[in-house]
């Protein structure tokens, strides 16, 4: 069986499902649609968190 995927340079293509995990380990994967929708996937960034610092100190 194929699946829809989204790389992540950009293009689409079709892979088998048995070899989803497989690229999504080698970080090839920025979505997949298994039915209607498409389901994007989280990278993890290499030097660590990069987003806002969201944690506060409530006791002063």
């Amino acid at each position: 069986m194929l699946i829809k995927v989204l790389f992540t340079d950009g293009s689409q293509g079709m892979i088998k499902t048995s070899r989803l995990v497989e690229f999504m380990r080698m970080g090839e994967i920025a979505a997949y649609k298994p039915f209607e929708d498409w389901i994007e996937l989280r990278r993890k960034e290499k030097d660590g968190y990069t987003g806002s610092e969201r944690r506060f100190n409530t006791l002063h």
